[in-house]
């Protein structure tokens, strides 16, 4: 049993842009992946998006996590504290995947065509999808009809999209990394 957060769309304006119950960084995407072509998990992503684009956002504290079928939670990724969202979304794709090289993240375990996907930031929900046909969640995915839940920017509200496409940019997404003291330092002559 998850934790449903229905948000409501804003006198006809774009949900994400300007609705107060809109979390700064959000669910845009998801899709469990097909077998096409005797191929696993073609087109298993995640994508995470956020409400303003115009600094970078820091990912401290978030984890993308992952509860299936049967209950078991598994958390797919944690983001570093020095990493930062630095673009309208990042890619996470499933790293066995055939597309993982065209992801800002990649994580290990597998979607199912049900389950629930939740961003946790310090131990709180601030966004969540599920996606098990049950009362107060979307439909499950079907292998024989590839679809994938998108959330619709005027309304917050998810529908099963065939033909969406994830938007991958490298330079949505970078991990700082400390400098040691003096590391870089170039001696000078004596």
């Amino acid at each position: 049993v998850g934790i449903i957060i229905c948000l409501a769309a804003s006198s006809g304006a774009a949900w994400a842009e300007t609705d107060d119950m809109t979390p700064e960084i959000y669910i845009k995407a998801v899709n469990p992946g097909y077998t096409v072509d005797g191929k696993n998990n073609v087109g298993e992503m995640i994508e995470i998006a956020r409400k303003d684009s115009d600094a970078p956002i820091s990912l401290a504290g978030l984890t993308v996590r992952y509860t299936n079928s049967s209950g078991k939670v598994f958390d797919l990724f944690d983001f570093l504290d020095n990493s930062y969202m630095t673009g309208e979304l990042v890619l996470l794709r499933l790293a066995s995947s055939q597309d993982s090289e065209l992801a800002n993240v990649r994580y290990t375990k597998t979607l199912a065509m049900s389950g629930e996907l939740a961003l946790v930031k310090d131990d709180e929900v601030v966004d969540l999808v599920c996606w098990t046909g049950k009362e107060g969640c979307y439909k499950s995915f079907v292998s024989a009809n590839p679809t994938t839940l998108v959330r619709n920017m005027e309304t917050g509200e998810f529908e099963h999209v065939g033909d969406y496409e994830p938007h991958y940019v490298s330079d949505n997404y970078r991990v700082d990394v400390e400098e040691d003291e003096g590391y870089g330092a170039e001696a000078g002559p004596s």
